[in-house]
């Protein structure tokens, strides 16, 4: 592939954009980054989106590794595993002609269920509840968090950071698996996600320069805003072409 392509040059930019909120806010990547992704090309999504925000979510897992309680991590995670399977074997039974509309409505439910669900409560069921819709959800379209964001935005800040971000480490190496398994992640998606890379050290290290700058409050309403908007456009996009 082309790594001075347009498409290349637009999907690092959001990549960087998508970096900046998930590291300044502690959430935002897939949301944010997914829409505008398909928008450009479908076939950035879900597999090479994934495998570049692995490298984010690596970093701060590390960087928050103390917060996190491992008893859930480890209750949540044979329903995360069973989400997954199901979601690979979803995908790869949706047409490529109505994919974009599966991804927009998708979308659109997170930005829905991040925005008017109410907080639930961290117990054994909860937690299985939201690993399998993590999985699944994931799995189809990239986006795990609004499971995620249910079941931890009552906890404190930083434990809520770091456990989402090792969930997700777990979660997106699970679905990058399935989706190869299914022959929907090779190696065009490894040769696309590497090639957002730049974009991702780029955020990063403007996150850490200048995320004081804007609230989490800010940084939310936009992410959710540019989301909608995004999946609105590649539900239009998507519907005209079928």
């Amino acid at each position: 592939m082309d790594f001075l392509d347009l498409s290349v040059i637009l999907a690092n930019l959001v990549v960087g954009m998508a970096t900046f909120v998930q590291a300044s806010a502690g959430l935002g990547f897939a949301m944010l980054a997914i829409p505008l992704l398909a928008v450009i090309d479908l076939s950035y999504v879900p597999g090479p989106t994934l495998f570049v925000s692995l490298f984010l979510t690596l970093v701060m897992f590390v960087k928050g590794r103390s917060a996190i309680v491992y008893k859930e991590i480890v209750t949540m995670s044979p329903a995360l595993v069973a989400g997954t399977v199901l979601g690979a074997l979803t995908i790869d039974l949706i047409p490529q002609d109505v994919l974009g509309i599966a991804f927009a409505a998708l979308i659109l439910a997170g930005v829905a269920m991040t925005v008017f669900a109410r907080p639930i409560a961290l117990t054994r069921a909860s937690l299985l509840g939201g690993g399998f819709a993590s999985g699944l959800m994931g799995t189809i379209s990239g986006i795990h968090g609004p499971p995620l964001v249910l079941l931890y935005q009552r906890e404190a800040i930083e434990k809520t950071r770091a456990t989402i971000a090792l969930i997700f480490c777990i979660a997106y190496i699970l679905s990058l698996t399935g989706l190869t398994a299914v022959g929907q992640f090779g190696t065009d998606g490894l040769l696309r996600g590497l090639s957002m890379l730049p974009g991702l050290l780029i955020g990063f290290a403007l996150a850490l320069k200048a995320r004081h700058l804007f609230s989490t409050r800010f940084l939310r309403l936009s992410m959710l805003s540019i989301a909608s908007a995004s999946a609105i456009v590649l539900l239009t996009k998507s519907l005209t072409a079928v």
